[in-house]
């Protein structure tokens, strides 16, 4: 009965996520699934029911390859799981290149004990556990760095890390099988895991779907300012046309010039988000940051939304206004929201909002032109 509850919620979420990835069309989700799928073959596999289910006449079939070969699956998965709902790849680049590195040593690892050499399997379990330390590690920074969703990630990995541990101290005969926690510890593990990750992902679209909101208001607000602005300033260009009917004097251009100013501010993008698309205007963007697929947009008062296109497609939208500028593969500043820069080997950028970006050294001599600091 236990196992059989166990199943019945991995089917449940299995299901769940991929009706979010057909639905949303991420690969989070994807490749959330799949890590699920081979959890649960690893569960069934360590129960027997692998066995008993598909290869019960194949006696030869029950060597050990083949549960090998699931967990080396359920351990890439998790990889990939992990960098795409972190955005490791974007938020730390070295350590998603230390991440590929474990993948590949598992793989070689798996492959050796296929061939017969002895110890693979602990070296195996090695890399596995230093790979789920890492992801506390991370999703403990994150959090720390207000990623809301990293809290029930850091839960799900870590009743999952903790039963496998009272597991092994169980092998060695420091604990005894006939408690709760350690008979029945792989289940519990992998039902808690599984069971908060997915509780992470709905949290990480409750956290899209408010800052879409909130994105939504302050371009109506913003929308309204302008608009205002706008007829102020056409009024007191009207004012000026009829006292001056016949020349375009000094004043006259100076208020053009403004009007042509106040104009270029309510210039506005169409950018896509999970409500749908929503008109900003430019001058409120101050930076863009990639995550994965989206992109984070930040504005002039602090607030932020989550774009549903990357940011090579924002690269593309933006490029006709000369004050924004991709100062590193993962970011792109407004220039006019630059407040400090300190030299080094690429240099740092910080922005009004508060933020720290880092300028890539190969575009550091463009950067300079740009803002004026050429030596």
């Amino acid at each position: 009965m236990i196992n059989a509850f166990v199943m019945g919620v991995m089917l449940l979420i299995i299901l769940f996520s991929f009706f979010m990835y057909f639905t949303l069309k991420e690969r989070t989700y994807l490749l959330y699934a799949l890590h699920v799928v081979f959890s649960t073959l690893t569960f069934l596999s360590f129960e027997g029911y692998l066995f008993d289910f598909l290869w019960r006449e194949m006696p030869y079939m029950n060597n050990g390859i083949n549960a090998s070969l699931i967990r080396l699956c359920a351990l890439l998965t998790s990889i990939g799981f992990s960098v795409s709902f972190l955005n490791i790849k974007n938020v730390l680049p070295q350590l998603h290149r230390l991440f590929q590195g474990l993948g590949a040593l598992a793989v070689l690892v798996v492959f050796a004990k296929l061939i017969g050499i002895q110890k693979a399997e602990m070296v195996f379990n090695i890399v596995v556990l230093i790979t789920f330390l890492f992801y506390l590690i991370v999703g403990f920074w994150l959090y720390w760095r207000g990623f809301r969703p990293a809290r029930f990630y850091l839960l799900g990995w870590g009743f999952y890390i903790l039963e496998i541990l009272l597991i092994v101290l169980t092998l060695f005969n420091i604990l005894s099988f006939d408690h709760i926690i350690t008979y029945y510890g792989y289940h519990i593990g992998i039902l808690f895991q599984s069971t908060l990750l997915t509780f992470a992902l709905i949290d990480r679209i409750n956290m899209l779907r408010v800052e879409s909101k909130e994105a939504q208001e302050l371009a109506m607000q913003r929308l309204t300012e302008n608009e205002r602005l706008i007829a102020e300033q056409n009024q007191v260009l009207e004012k000026k046309l009829e006292q001056q009917p016949t020349a375009a004097g000094e004043d006259l251009q100076r208020f053009l010039k403004l009007m042509r100013d106040e104009r270029e501010k309510v210039k506005k993008i169409p950018i896509a988000t999970l409500e749908g698309v929503l008109l900003f205007p430019v001058s409120d963007i101050v930076r863009v940051e990639a995550m994965g697929s989206y992109a984070n947009v930040y504005f002039f008062n602090r607030q932020k939304m989550v774009a549903s296109r990357s940011l090579a497609e924002f690269e593309q939208q933006l490029k006709e206004y000369d004050n924004f500028f991709k100062v590193h593969k993962s970011h792109i500043i407004n220039l006019n929201f630059v407040t400090k820069y300190v030299r080094g080997e690429g240099g740092v950028v910080f922005m009004e909002d508060g933020s720290e970006v880092d300028v890539a050294r190969r575009v550091k001599p463009d950067f300079l032109r740009a803002m004026g600091l050429e030596s």
